[in-house]
């Protein structure tokens, strides 16, 4: 008798352990983003037009300085969300200067079938595509343009795409606050053939 409790009970527990690895085997299926359908072009009727709006928010300078740890949701376009990733601060390995970046994400949400995801590449005619132009834009409390630098590019992870600004510390302790613009994205409509 005791045998035979034995051997249901190893059952049950490899039927459990079976069922677990299953569950956790179907629960991995990748997550299509705008990288996957830029690799794979020709699985989908594609289109990039011109985002005609601007993105802004501001930020509170000791918001900044203090580093973003969490991201911050700015807004929805389309089947995109944007965020505040993070700011850190780093030096600048020519001048010496601290610097502080702040680094803003796009997490793009690729349904099965269709839709239109914000992109900081155009798709070309022959399959290829093209960066760089997006704009960057940053004001004072006063309305003041601020100096900075800034980048564009694609990202790993939850956030496929950034969009960064660069500013020396000094500078933005100046200011009690940063209302930010970004200009030149795209919407990238596609279609699953």
């Amino acid at each position: 008798m005791k045998n035979s409790f034995k051997i249901i009970s190893s059952c049950n527990v490899i039927f459990l352990l079976l069922l677990l690895m299953l569950t956790s085997a179907c629960s991995i299926i990748e997550e299509k983003d705008i990288q996957f359908i830029r690799q794979n072009l020709d699985a989908y009727h594609t289109e990039t037009i011109p985002y005609k709006e601007e993105i802004t928010f501001t930020l509170p300078t000791e918001k900044i300085l203090n580093g973003i740890v969490e991201p911050i949701k700015i807004t929805s376009i389309h089947d995109t969300d944007v965020f505040v990733i993070e700011t850190y601060e780093k030096e600048n390995p020519f001048t010496k200067n601290k610097e502080i970046d702040i680094i803003i994400g796009f997490d793009s949400h690729v349904n099965s079938k269709n839709g239109t995801v914000l992109s900081h590449f155009r798709l070309n005619d022959d399959g290829t595509y093209t960066t760089g132009d997006v704009f960057h834009r940053v004001f004072d409390e006063n309305g003041e343009l601020g100096n900075f630098g800034r980048g564009s590019g694609d990202h790993e992870g939850r956030f496929e795409q950034f969009v960064s600004f660069t500013f020396e510390q000094e500078e933005l302790k100046k200011s009690r606050e940063l209302t930010f613009e970004i200009s030149g994205l795209y919407q990238l409509n596609y279609t699953e053939k």
